[in-house]
């Protein structure tokens, strides 16, 4: 059930319409299924890169996951939507600290650094409810 009412201070009292969602109107039917897709699709290409580009994320250890051990600077970032289909290219340069001990034939190495890197990924993502429709029929 859903209340609706309006009513501005210096105005009289109203009366309160009360409105029944009905069950049948509420069905997400499967053309809505990827309007749905489309419009959530076109949200996140508008959004999304703003929230990434020019940012610093925290890369935590491998053997300690608690422990921060680099640091990546996304600094590009595109995004294709082609309907519920997306597409994001990622770029960034990063620097994780290295601490390496090797003993061999009686040799002692040891590696304490800065190791810096450039990554380029692209990601693509498709609609699941159409992936899984495809695959029950």
């Amino acid at each position: 059930m859903i209340v609706l009412a309006c009513r501005s201070e210096d105005s009289e009292p109203v009366a309160v319409e009360r409105a029944e969602a009905s069950p049948a109107r509420a069905r997400v039917t499967t053309s809505d299924d990827k309007n749905l897709g489309v419009l959530l699709a076109e949200i996140v290409d508008s959004r999304a890169c703003q929230y990434l580009r020019n940012t610093y994320r925290a890369l935590h250890g491998v053997q300690n996951p608690d422990v921060v051990a680099g640091t990546l600077w996304i600094h590009e970032c595109a995004i294709e939507s082609d309907g519920t289909n997306v597409t994001v290219r990622l770029a960034g340069d990063g620097w994780e600290w290295l601490h390496q001990k090797k003993e061999e034939a009686e040799a002692h190495f040891v590696v304490q650094q800065y190791i810096k890197f450039h990554v380029a990924a692209t990601i693509r993502a498709r609609s699941m409810s159409r992936t899984l429709r495809n695959r029950n029929s």
